[in-house]
């Protein structure tokens, strides 16, 4: 394990990993939208933990990735940043404020961030509220006006759009579909 001010980066335990990949196999063969966006969810926070902590672990040893990119982010401070999404995912979240939660400039956080996730902050906050929306649909009566606006989406109609192009469905079929399985 690898240490840097005392702390021990133990994120990548092999029960931790190993329970995670798991799941994401268990999730990926289920049936359900709702499972395979879990799945898919699963996967990318592993691989951000992943990342990160293989990108810290080849800065200390001074390893070069072949390029002079400094583009990753401090596993805690990309954790702080993902903190903030999942908790103020239904406001208006500006690339300002995340930079800040991270300590860098905004054109260093987008680097930072797409270099040590794979994707943008913008296509991690989409996601992250297309599956929270597809979690308030399938275990919630909520109306999807209501849910739009608890997940950040400026209206009904734009969390359909957003929701459809992602999921290949509607908002209301999702719900319907999911009701209907759960029955069966």
């Amino acid at each position: 394990m690898a240490k840097q001010s005392g702390r021990t980066y133990d994120h990548l335990d092999p029960f931790t990993v190993g329970g995670v990949w798991l799941e994401v196999r268990i999730a990926k063969e289920a049936e359900s939208h709702e499972m395979r966006l879990h799945a898919h969810c699963a996967f990318v926070l592993m691989s951000l933990r992943v990342i990160a902590a293989v990108r810290h672990l080849a800065r200390e040893a001074r390893l070069d990735f072949g390029h002079h990119d400094d583009a990753w982010m401090h596993p805690a401070a990309l954790q702080r940043v993902v903190d903030r999404i999942e908790a103020e995912m239904h406001e208006d979240l500006s690339l300002a404020l995340l930079a800040q939660d991270a300590g860098l400039s905004i054109s260093a956080f987008v680097r930072a961030f797409r270099g040590s996730t794979g994707i943008s902050p913008g296509e991690y906050l989409i996601r992250r509220r297309i599956y929270r929306a597809s979690k308030l649909l399938t275990g919630s009566s909520l109306a999807i006006k209501e849910i739009a606006r608890m997940c950040g989406f400026a209206t009904h109609a734009h969390l359909t759009n957003v929701f459809r192009s992602r999921m290949g469905e509607p908002p209301a079929s999702h719900r319907r579909l999911s009701r209907s399985m759960s029955r069966t």
